[in-house]
């Protein structure tokens, strides 16, 4: 369906969901996500190191499940790097404002990224 544009709103007419993000066009998330991940990651190389501290303490050894583990902190360090980095380029704010093709395909990175640190820490 193609958007046109009325000349007394200077809004496109015929596609509230674009009218709403025109509308609220300063609206931002990006805060909240800087926040969320960076507290995921602590959270997840605390838990790491306290697992590395109770192995050490009681003399086990690391086994598969461990390296595993370590193995999952690379991925989400990458995943929570470049997701602030796609902060910069937009991503957290609305659709609109994305203007770059390089974003989406690295936010389709991005979601690779969640699923291997996902598998990797789940498995």
């Amino acid at each position: 369906m193609p958007v046109t544009i009325s000349p007394s709103l200077d809004a496109p007419v015929g596609n509230p969901e674009l009218n709403e993000q025109l509308a609220n066009i300063d609206d931002s998330r990006v805060p909240s996500l800087i926040m969320a991940w960076m507290f995921c990651l602590v959270a997840a190389y605390f838990a790491v190191s306290l697992r590395i501290l109770a192995r050490r303490m009681k003399q086990v050894p690391f086994l598969a499940d461990d390296w595993t583990i370590f193995a999952s902190l690379l991925p989400a360090t990458a995943l929570a790097g470049l997701s602030m980095y796609l902060t910069r380029l937009g991503y957290g704010r609305h659709e609109i404002v994305v203007t770059d093709s390089k974003t989406l395909s690295l936010v389709r990175i991005q979601q690779q990224q969640s699923k291997l640190h996902v598998l990797l820490t789940f498995h």
